[in-house]
């Protein structure tokens, strides 16, 4: 496989032993897991939860976090490596505390706590792109994440669902009816960052592509 030349390159190389490696996706795959296909017409777990892999000097072996994290939180982790500070505008967290050999329990309890109690928030981006040709035709699913419970709201109807993926891993079981309260919030804190996003939009964002640029794209399988 690929993976196999490129850690064998890095053992002939002489790296192996000081690289530090990330191994992760962009997206997961739906198989009609909640009724859809591919991967971008819904923000359900089976497109969200992706690997997740460390493996280097200076990285504990065999360690599982728990905690819910996130792609987001890759560059900022690479930066503290590096011995940068990340922008106070960057999303994502430093997961060194939570890594390393030699990490603190105070360090990683505090991180702990951090990532238990962000908010995550998914957006399923195919579908509104067909919204914007055939409105109010094609539902437009967001979802967002608080600790074990994460909220999923439907465009056409307006309709949210409630999961607990503590006990309910694969999202078979809606329990906002039961936990209005955390409906709620989850429903404003999603409502708060829409809002949010409408202020900053900006007309005339169109970006023009040369001949170059489009066949890579198409090579891709993007065009």
């Amino acid at each position: 496989t690929e993976i196999g030349r490129f850690f064998e390159f890095l053992r002939a190389e002489g790296l192996l032993s000081s690289a530090r490696i990330i191994i992760t996706s962009d997206h997961g795959e739906e198989f009609s897991d909640h009724g859809s296909f591919y991967h971008f017409a819904t923000p359900y777990q089976e497109v969200l939860h992706v690997p997740l892999i460390f493996r280097g000097q200076g990285i504990a072996a065999g360690r599982r976090v728990e905690a819910p994290v996130s792609l987001v939180d890759i560059a900022p982790t690479i930066l503290a490596w590096a011995g940068v500070s990340a922008p106070s505008e960057m999303d994502g967290l430093d997961l060194t505390p939570l890594l390393g050999q030699a990490r603190t329990e105070t360090a990683a309890k505090a991180l702990q706590k951090r990532l238990n109690t962000r908010l995550q928030h998914g957006e399923a981006t195919g579908n509104s792109q067909w919204e914007s040709k055939i409105p109010g035709q094609v539902p437009v699913f967001t979802s967002i994440l608080k600790g074990p419970f994460k909220l999923v709201h439907r465009s056409l109807d307006e309709e949210v669902a409630l999961y607990d993926l503590s006990t309910d891993p694969k999202e078979n079981t809606d329990i906002a009816a039961q936990n209005p309260e955390i409906t709620q919030t989850l429903r404003s804190a999603m409502a708060s960052r829409k809002a949010e996003f409408a202020e900053r939009t900006v007309e005339n964002n169109r970006i023009d592509l040369d001949p170059a640029e489009v066949e890579r794209l198409r090579a891709l399988g993007y065009l």
